[in-house]
């Protein structure tokens, strides 16, 4: 896969709400197989799957990685990985870019009230501000500014990683590595690549060590 890019959400969370992740993740993506542009791609971190729709075909994407930051600072943040192939559009006279277009993130609020779990999402074209409650009427979170936003994410060839890998194994080997110093580092494992994005991405087992250890 050729491209990433980092999806982030920002809610505004009443006192005492935890925020959960859930599956899937919507994006708009160029799809090079379909030859148009801003398709609706769904992918599931569970399974690995990622389907294009309406023809539901699989597209090369994949949900790398995700994280929420902490109760002060609940920022949602998705990394994706997919493939990108310049086009013309096949109906419009467009031209692709690549880039995403517009999301949909999925999540899950727990009332610090009386314990109930919401299903809830936030994505682009919504109209804002607007606040979530649960059933009971305490308010979850507000959602203020459009939300999501994208970054794009360079990918450091694998000849870095394997520099790297051998001048901090201690951050790269997940039998031995501490979910603390994994948090520390600055780089961070994809497949075969390695993305500078900062210690707030845990991924694959190292990832599940330390999201068990954080929770």
């Amino acid at each position: 896969m050729n491209r990433a890019v980092l999806i982030s959400v920002q809610l505004q969370l009443g006192l005492g709400v935890q925020l959960h992740y859930l599956d899937p993740l919507e994006i708009a993506l160029d799809c090079y197989q379909c030859r148009r542009t801003r398709r609706t791609v769904v992918l599931r971190q569970a399974d690995g799957a990622a389907i294009c729709t309406p023809k539901r075909h699989a597209f090369p994407a994949q949900l790398a990685a995700w994280h929420i930051g902490e109760p002060a600072s609940p920022e949602i943040r998705l990394l994706v990985h997919y493939d990108y192939q310049p086009f013309a559009d096949a109906k419009y006279p467009v031209d692709s870019t690549g880039a995403p277009s517009w999301a949909r993130v999925n999540l899950t609020c727990v009332c610090p009230c009386c314990g109930e779990v919401s299903a809830a999402s936030t994505q682009t074209n919504i109209a804002r501000p607007w606040t979530q409650r649960c059933p009971c009427g305490y308010a979850l979170y507000t959602d203020a500014a459009v939300m999501p936003r994208f970054t794009a994410v360079s990918l450091v060839p694998p000849a870095r990683w394997c520099f790297l890998s051998a001048a901090f194994p201690m951050f790269f080997a997940p039998s031995r590595c501490s979910p603390f110093l994994f948090l520390a580092a600055l780089v961070v494992r994809c497949d075969q690549h390695v993305v500078v994005i900062g210690w707030q991405i845990k991924i694959d087992a190292v990832s599940r060590r330390a999201q068990i250890a954080h929770s």
